[in-house]
């Protein structure tokens, strides 16, 4: 992987405020023709030397631009999608903005980072996640014979969505700790006419026992978690296995789908490029206390175990940059 040098960091900087400026007064989305600076400048109300010039800034340093014979500009083909890129930037420049800016505190204590993501914004990146249609993760749940799933950390309650309207006898719970990402979902699901077999549990997950009555956990047949338990993995995975462990009590014998990512940064001293997106996630899990996952299959296992849980089936991938996989766990 190329190493950036002190002029490269500066740029980097500047060229990563520009594009989040951008991406958030919607000028990026609309680039997706090429376009002159002053139609962008009078749409926009900008100044036209000083948006001409950071267009050309951001050709010359990233390839997220473009540019024509003509001085008109536009995104780059492989960003389009736009909303893929959108997800990055609302994840990365903004939802864990502010933790980088507090880095020197962050170094000392961790676990201040939890408190400095901006919630809102992750909830608003990963509804701009989503797609249409059918998902592998909810063909495999739905062949798995599951009609009834509590999914943990659920945000906008997607995967739900999406088996609910397959099924007209599934039902679901989406747990999740924050309001925004929970107004989503209530949203959503309304909208999608699901209300009355879909409930969002605003709560910890780590409170299910409090949140979810004893009878209403009889009626789960399957729990799933996507990127849960890489929040719990500081210390060697402590937490999880704590974690897990509270599971195995509530749910005895259920199955649990994990679905999350193998860790690279401090596990993998050669990572290749393609692992750039890995990279980046790792360090913010760092820095927020979540701690980096294991890197295999072995060492996920590994915290199964301890608490008391074995893997029964294991799917793996790889896209984005992001090595994944989905783990089908017998608590």
């Amino acid at each position: 992987m190329a190493k950036r040098t002190a002029l490269g960091l500066v740029e980097g900087f500047y060229s990563a405020q520009a594009v989040l400026s951008l991406h958030r007064q919607g000028v990026l989305e609309n680039l997706t023709v090429y376009r002159a600076p002053a139609l962008i400048a009078s749409e926009f109300g900008y100044d036209i030397e000083a948006i001409t010039a950071v267009l050309e800034f951001l050709y010359r340093t990233t390839d997220l631009i473009v540019r024509n014979c003509h001085g008109e500009y536009r995104l780059a083909q492989r960003y389009e999608p736009y909303r893929v890129l959108g997800f990055h930037l609302d994840k990365f420049l903004g939802a864990y903005a502010e933790p980088f800016s507090r880095l020197d505190e962050l170094l000392c204590l961790p676990s201040k980072g939890r408190d400095l993501v901006n919630r809102s914004r992750l909830a608003e990146a990963f509804s701009r996640a989503e797609t249409q249609g059918a998902t592998v993760i909810a063909r495999i749940i739905r062949d798995s014979g599951v009609r009834s799933l509590l999914d943990l950390g659920g945000g906008t309650a997607s995967l739900l969505r999406e088996l609910g309207q397959e099924d007209s006898g599934f039902r679901g719970w989406c747990v999740d700790v924050d309001p925004s990402m929970c107004a989503a979902a209530t949203g959503k699901i309304a909208a999608a006419g699901l209300e009355d077999r879909i409930r969002v549990i605003c709560t910890d997950v780590r409170r299910l026992g409090s949140a979810l009555r004893t009878r209403e956990r009889s009626r789960v047949e399957a729990l799933f978690g996507r990127s849960l338990l890489n929040e719990f993995c500081r210390s060697k995975g402590i937490e999880a296995v704590k974690f897990l462990v509270r599971l195995k009590r509530l749910f005895p014998g259920r199955r649990l789908f994990v679905a999350d990512y193998y860790g690279k940064l401090t596990h993998d001293s050669g990572a290749p490029v393609r692992y750039r997106h890995t990279l980046l996630q790792d360090l913010v899990q760092a820095l927020t206390a979540q701690g980096i996952p294991p890197p295999d299959i072995d060492g996920w296992a590994t915290l199964y175990r301890a608490a008391g849980c074995e893997i029964g089936q294991a799917y793996e991938g790889e896209s984005d940059g992001i090595e994944w996989f989905l783990h089908i766990v017998r608590l």
